[in-house]
């Protein structure tokens, strides 16, 4: 578009407001115009007050504005609980944007001033109004349409956010006023530039498939520059939506603000909204600001749609007589009440707006002939008589018509020729051996770039033929989506020969096979189907409508549009047929070879939905073999490799989770790599597909307990080279986070610290743009949260925070998606983490019921999938112990709950080994729950065991189930020692099958056990008056080791101070020795009860160490006292609990000996002190207190 003048505008006129012509509620302008304008008038201000139209209140920044009430879809929408910007405003910091003052409010949003502090910059930061999913839905999607804009006219999205629940936008920060507040002191030149470069940025949005539907005077910001000029910036997109998308609203239902709206959005037609749409709106926004008035009506809401429907719009220099007549009449093409009448595009209006203002001729002329020679003679003054008579004008017109239908065949065979000279360079790149193309596309790109300039020369006469002819280029180019922009302009220009659809039809199916292809890539069944329906919408519905309207057009190959029609039906042997007849006419027809395999391709994938893996391997095979056939015609075909890649992807997929090897197709699919980048070095999609294939492989090998590091390590150079290359950010982002993850997973498996790797899969996510955040992303960063949250517990840092990230993340997922079961026992599984974390202040009962609730959905939904079972039996267990195993508790409905679940799994899958691990668990924690209401432990210790050594059957040196068989040898003994019956070995037994742990994985519970074993053997030693220092030694050593793993594990601390109270009983100690002992003893203990102070463990092992520090004289007051207190508090909890008892004995023996100085009493505590663990065998009754 041709621009003679600075695009920002002139500056305003000096001249103050009493020296400034009248304006009226009409809105004349104050004197004569001259037919060539000179723009340095005043537009009037709008003094109306229309019931419809806008409302009143403005904001002092500005920095977006409500031009009336927007419409919306919700009726109810108005009497919802809004979000209240004081809720915010006292609130310094929302995640790392720092609020500096609110703003203003919108149609959907409160909007806030506020400091990034990451990148420091100032920006906005929009809330949703209230918690509606539906507004919810309608605000993410605002931002999303809006990102996907990238225009200097249009207001940028930077990020989506959600802080406590709220979700916000955050956007380029415009320090101005809308067109409605700032048109009163704009030149009629300023206000015509602020609407040109408004249909600029709305040309971009159009251009990405976007319509706006609620442009406005509002929805437009101008910005002052520090010279003077302005700039217009388009916002609000909340109601906009793309061309192909299905609307959020019910039918006959509309959105928009009512005087902007376009007859068939008045109506309600949906279907009918495209970018001619949103030029309507710009017309009527025009007309409003040059005349003070909108184009219909000021009365109730009905009769103004009623009139945009019905009635013509009035002549807007009946309003303002002194408007110029070329504006008047580009004004009424926009508002014409058929879209076709109106411009083509809002680019069509711009560059109509530029003519005016260079006073050049506009095409939105009716008069055609006569007029584009009036204007000729008025621009560059040639003298002409008043005399020429009628005849001169007749000829002349007769001639200049004559001239113009030579010009236009001429330029439609210009275009013809380029067109297919684009092609057959095209082609025969295509065709030649294998060799770099890059130079080959760029003199493509060069003659359609020269092919666009004659036809921006053209004018609008040119539009339909000419972007037909730029539509075809690119699709000979490779480039579907360029092609799609160019053949929809020609399209709506009116321009819809079968060619053209045909053409449209061949973009939309290679879009629809590319996103295929993608999409067979994603390893989930249920995720596929659902990205498979939205492609099919997006792409294959329109594919087929436009191939349908092809029929007619004179095609080479008229077998390959059946077979194409044929494949996007899914009629796949239909296709086949048809493709076999257009592979005997032309040899070189490479693409009915691609098309036949990527025909086999998605039948191979349907089938093996199906269930039939066996199927699905023959149609690949066949699909590969089709493939090849298509390379050895069509080397340099880049896209063919990156098809057959796609396929091979796929094919690993399948085989991986069928247990078959992987390698040699992981191995073909890096060479097809090899050879795409030797065709084009710097694609993006080719070192994104070869970084997949790679983590595939790596993948294979972590599953068969090989490392995965050197393929993980090529995986994440060949994104980075992806990155380079300027490949999908979206889809690059996600690879990235994907192949750090299984890193860090990989490093947290072996008890390594993975935060290096989860911040860069972080980062990754980071990076992925916000219109590409869709329900893997969101799946993604939860599960990498969670990873990383695992890996902090496991060294005693909170994680509260990183499973919060993990639930708000895998929550958002399950929005999009509310029945995966990925994401369900995801959610669940980091609720039950957060259940158990101390310091996380949440409610353990509420989080692990709500766990529950997930994994029972997702058993329903998948009532054979075993590793769900094994979830939920988990989950049950911790609700068996209220969310903490330390508590003391077990309600044996949940237990048995969770072994109903675990003997389910196993009778579906007796080979999962996992099954065993807490089948064993289980039966031992019964076990122990009998035990300490004093009762006999019945069969649950042999069938604990039992349970172990059936899962090592299966895995020998799993180190999880000897880990699980090690404790049930030792609480087995620990019940006969303080039974005082042989431990038959278990210490033994527990030893060795640590010892094989630990020769493998230095794991903090493997040491915690050790710790106890020896413990107890001190605890045997002493009490048979043998040497228990050798044992006290080892298991100190073994308790120090676990906290060196995880400063903060309780249980270690605990125990030490357990082993250390028993220590200062040992014989042969000094009183100052012993006094050491349980000094150092409380230091243990009180670091143990900060970290759990309500465990009923911790409570017991306290009342010990008053028990022997009272024994030992320590220097502390109450001391029975004090223990007896605990005990009760430990015998609330559990009240039959045979230590407990004991040593409610021994205190209440102390006490009273105190009070009475019965040295019979003393002995008898402390005989108490060395025999308490014999719990109710002891003999001696408790006496009262």
């Amino acid at each position: 578009m041709k621009k003679s003048r600075d695009e920002k505008g002139s500056p305003q006129s000096d001249a103050s407001p009493e020296e400034r012509p009248p304006a009226s509620g009409a809105g004349p302008i104050g004197r004569e115009i001259d037919p060539r304008p000179t723009l340095s008038y005043y537009v009037p201000s709008d003094s109306s007050d229309d019931a419809v139209d806008e409302d009143a209140d403005s904001w002092d920044d500005g920095w977006l504005d409500a031009d009336g009430e927007t419409i919306d879809s919700d009726p109810e929408a108005g009497t919802s609980a809004r979000f209240k910007p004081q809720a915010l405003e006292n609130l310094p910091l929302v995640n790392h944007y720092q609020l500096v003052k609110f703003l203003g409010s919108g149609a959907m949003g409160h909007v806030y001033q506020a400091y990034d502090q990451r990148l420091k910059r100032a920006v906005a930061i929009k809330f949703l109004h209230c918690d509606e999913p539906e507004r919810e839905v309608r605000f993410i999607r605002e931002a999303r349409a809006q990102a996907r804009v990238d225009h200097p006219n249009v207001c940028k999205v930077y990020e989506i956010g959600d802080w406590r629940g709220r979700p916000y936008i955050v956007m380029q920060l415009i320090r101005g006023k809308s067109l409605r507040e700032k048109s009163s002191d704009m030149t009629l030149e300023q206000i015509l530039i602020a609407v040109m470069q408004a249909a600029e940025g709305m040309h971009e949005a159009h251009r990405v498939g976007l319509v706006h539907r609620d442009l406005k005077p509002g929805n437009i910001m101008i910005e002052q520059g520090e010279d003077g000029s302005s700039h217009a910036y388009v916002v609000d997109f909340g109601v906009a939506r793309a061309e192909l998308e299905q609307d959020l609203t019910l039918i006959g239902q509309v959105l928009g603000t009512p005087n902007y709206m376009a007859p068939e959005q008045a109506r309600g037609d949906r279907q009918a909204l495209d970018r001619r749409t949103d030029v309507y709106a710009l017309g009527a926004t025009l007309f409003r600001l040059l005349t003070g008035k909108p184009p219909f009506g000021n009365d109730s809401l009905d009769s103004v749609l009623a009139e945009i429907i019905t009635k013509e719009p009035p002549k807007p220099r009946l309003l303002n007589k002194n408007l110029p007549v070329d504006l008047e009449t580009i004004i009424l093409k926009c508002l014409h009440k058929d879209p076709v009448d109106r411009y083509a595009s809002s680019r069509d209006l711009a560059e109509d707006l530029d003519r005016f203002l260079n006073g050049d001729p506009i095409v939105a002329q009716p008069m055609g002939r006569l007029y584009l020679l009036g204007k000729w003679v008025g621009k560059h003054r040639l003298p002409v008589g008043l005399s020429l008579t009628a005849l001169v004008l007749v000829s002349f017109t007769m001639a200049w018509g004559a001239w113009q239908g030579a010009v236009r065949e001429e330029r439609a065979r210009t275009l013809t020729t380029k067109v297919m000279e684009i092609e057959a360079m095209a082609r025969q790149t295509y065709l030649s051996r294998r060799h770099d193309i890059r130079s080959d596309l760029d003199r493509l790109r060069q003659q359609m770039a020269n092919l666009e300039a004659d036809i921006r020369q053209y004018g609008a006469k040119g539009h339909g033929p000419g972007y037909y002819a730029l539509g075809r280029s690119a699709l000979s180019l490779g480039e579907p989506r360029l092609a799609l922009d160019h053949l929809e302009t020609a399209w709506v220009s009116g321009y819809r020969e079968p060619r053209v659809a045909y053409a449209l039809g061949l973009a939309y199916c290679e879009l629809y096979r590319q996103e295929s292809g993608r999409i067979q890539l994603i390893e989930d069944r249920e995720e596929r189907a659902a990205r498979m329906t939205e492609v099919n919408t997006q792409f294959r519905t329109p594919a087929r409508k436009y191939m349908s309207l092809a029929k007619d057009a004179p095609l080479t190959h008229p077998d390959y549009l059946e077979a194409l029609i044929a494949y996007c039906d899914g009629r796949y042997e239909q296709a086949l047929a048809l493709l076999r007849v257009s592979k005997a006419q032309a040899a070189w027809f490479y693409e009915a070879h691609k098309l036949e395999a990527d025909t086999y391709r998605d039948w191979a994938r349907a089938v093996h939905d199906e269930g039939d893996t066996e199927g699905a391997r023959t149609f690949f095979d066949k699909a590969l073999t089709a493939y090849d056939r298509a390379i050895q015609i069509g080397q340099s075909d880049p896209e063919i490799y990156r098809a057959q890649m796609q396929t091979l992807l796929s094919l690993m997929n399948m085989e991986m989770f069928a247990g078959t090897s992987i390698e040699d197709y992981g191995q073909r699919c890096l060479q097809l790599a090899i050879e795409a980048l030797e065709v084009q070095p710097r694609s993006g999609q080719t070192w994104l597909l070869k970084a997949k294939a790679y983590r595939q492989m790596a993948q294979r090998r972590r599953v068969q307990g090989e490392d995965p590091l050197p393929f993980l390590k090529d995986a994440a150079q060949a994104v980075t080279l992806a990155q380079e290359c300027g490949g999908p950010p979206g889809p690059l982002g996600l690879e990235s986070a994907g192949i750090y993850r299984r890193w860090a997973q990989w490093l947290n498996d072996r008890t390594q610290s993975p935060e290096d790797m989860i911040r860069l899969a972080l980062a990754a996510l980071d990076g992925v743009p916000p219109d590409s955040r869709d329900f893997e992303y969101y799946h993604s960063r939860g599960s990498t949260y969670r990873i990383l949250a695992k890996s902090l517990v496991r060294r005693g840092i909170p994680a509260c925070d990183d499973y919060r990230y993990a639930v708000e993340s895998y929550r958002r997922a399950m929005d999009l998606r509310p029945n995966r079961v990925p994401v369900l026992s995801n959610l669940a599984l980091c609720l039950m983490a957060l259940s158990g974390a101390p310091d996380c202040s949440a409610n353990p009962i509420e989080a692990l019921s709500e766990a529950a609730s997930h994994l029972e959905r997702a058993v329903a939904l998948q009532k054979d999938h075993v590793v769900l079972r094994y979830y939920l039996g988990r989950c049950y267990m911790q609700l068996a112990q209220d969310g903490d195993p330390q508590s003391g508790k077990l309600h044996p409905r949940f237990a048995y709950k969770a072994l109903a679940q675990y003997r389910d799994g196993l009778a579906r899958n007796p080979k999962f080994f996992n099954l065993y691990n807490v089948l064993g668990q289980t039966h031992l924690a019964l076990a122990r729950s009998d035990w300490e209401q004093a009762n006999p432990p019945g069969t649950d210790f042999e069938a604990a065991m039992e349970a172990y050594r059936a899962g090592l059957i299966l895995k020998p040196q799993n180190w999880r189930l000897q880990l699980g068989l090690a404790y049930a040898h030792f609480f087995r003994g620990k019940y006969h020692v303080r039974h005082d019956r042989p431990s038959a070995g278990d210490f033994e037994a527990a030893l060795s099958l640590i010892d094989s742990v630990l020769a493998r994985v230095s794991f903090g519970e493997a040491h915690l056990c050790r710790g106890s074993v020896h413990r107890l053997q001190a605890e045997r030693e002493l009490r048979q008056a043998g040497n228990p220092e050798p044992y006290i030694r080892q298991a100190a050593a073994a308790f120090h080791q676990v906290l060196g793993a995880n400063p903060n594990h309780p249980e270690a601390f605990r125990s030490l101070a357990r082993l250390t109270t028993l220590h200062s009983a040992s014989n042969g100690l000094t009183p100052a020795q012993r006094r050491q002992f349980l000094g150092e003893a409380r230091v243990y203990l009180d670091r143990a009860l900060t970290l759990h102070p309500d465990g009923p463990y911790f409570l017991l092992a306290e009342a010990q160490w008053y028990l022997q520090a009272e024994l030992a004289e320590y220097d502390a007051p109450h001391l029975p006292e004090r223990g007896l207190s605990r005990i009760d508090q430990v015998l609330r909890a559990k009240p039959c609990l045979p230590e407990a008892l004991a040593l409610e004995t021994g205190l209440t023996y102390l006490l009273k000996a105190r009070e009475t100085g019965d040295p019979d009493l003393l002995d008898k505590a402390r005989a108490m002190s060395m025999d308490l663990f014999r719990g109710n065998n002891t003999g001696m009754a408790v006496p009262s207190r």
